[in-house]
């Protein structure tokens, strides 16, 4: 099975909503694993950037879980 997230970037910096689909996605894996399961993730704000292919070979949870992590929160407002 395949399953796509695809998570909005814009906001402020004291946004807390894009931690919180963070690890919407991480809880997500941890229920349902990596066996059966290929995850794609795509970040946009003004233009999509996918971070994480179907295709991506990803060997274990802990890298999944640092791709999960590092997810770039691209179009936040500096001064906000």
């Amino acid at each position: 099975m395949d399953l796509a997230f695809a998570i909005s970037g814009t906001g402020s910096k004291k946004d807390k909503t894009f931690q919180l689909m963070k690890d919407t996605i991480g809880r997500i894996v941890d229920q349902y694993g990596t066996s059966r399961i290929r995850y794609s993730i795509i970040v946009y704000d003004n233009v999509p950037t996918t971070k994480l292919l179907f295709g991506d070979l990803v060997p274990s949870r802990q890298t999944l879980d640092r791709i999960i992590d590092s997810l770039p929160q691209v179009g936040f407002d500096q001064n906000g």
